[in-house]
């Protein structure tokens, strides 16, 4: 059998490991990084957008017009968000929050 001490130690070793694993469950969106944002430029494709951000968090579409958004928060409160507008497949406008 263990000693007291060991016990506390395994016990303490147990709850950092499921804070961790709450914490990172907690964060939620995709991740991004402002100055990636900020390489996107009007008139670049919806491809050249995507190899620079990766995936959106989410697309929607009507007609000629195509919204793309990153967005991300943290288990302390903390988000942040970016959109690019595109017309025919091309950059047309963006906008950012909490940047």
């Amino acid at each position: 059998m263990g000693s007291s001490r060991e016990l506390q130690m395994q016990t303490g070793v147990r709850v950092l490991c499921v804070w961790l694993a709450l914490m990172l469950c907690a964060c939620a969106g995709t991740n991004f990084d402002w100055e990636d944002a900020e390489r996107i430029k009007p008139g670049m494709t919806e491809a050249e957008v995507v190899s620079i951000l990766g995936s959106p968090y989410s697309r929607a579409q009507e007609g000629r017009v195509t919204v793309l958004t990153w967005s991300y928060a943290d288990a302390f409160g903390g988000g942040r968000a970016v959109s690019f507008r595109l017309v025919d497949g091309k950059v047309a406008g963006s906008a950012a929050v909490n940047k």
